[in-house]
């Protein structure tokens, strides 16, 4: 099995009293930031909920 691991920036900015994310540098103010890629394939859908066809 061949596994890929994609790196990919991403950048947080603040827009207007507003926290956006990004994959271009932010214009003025913003960081950099580590994000690590997702691991397993997460919690279980309980079709029974309510909210599951939402």
């Amino acid at each position: 099995m061949l596994v890929s691991h994609a790196a990919a920036d991403v950048y947080r900015c603040r827009e207007g009293g507003r926290i956006a994310f990004s994959d271009s540098p932010c214009e003025g103010s913003g960081e950099r930031i580590k994000v690590a890629p997702a691991i397993g394939q997460g919690a279980p859908i309980d079709e029974t909920s309510p909210s599951a066809g939402a």
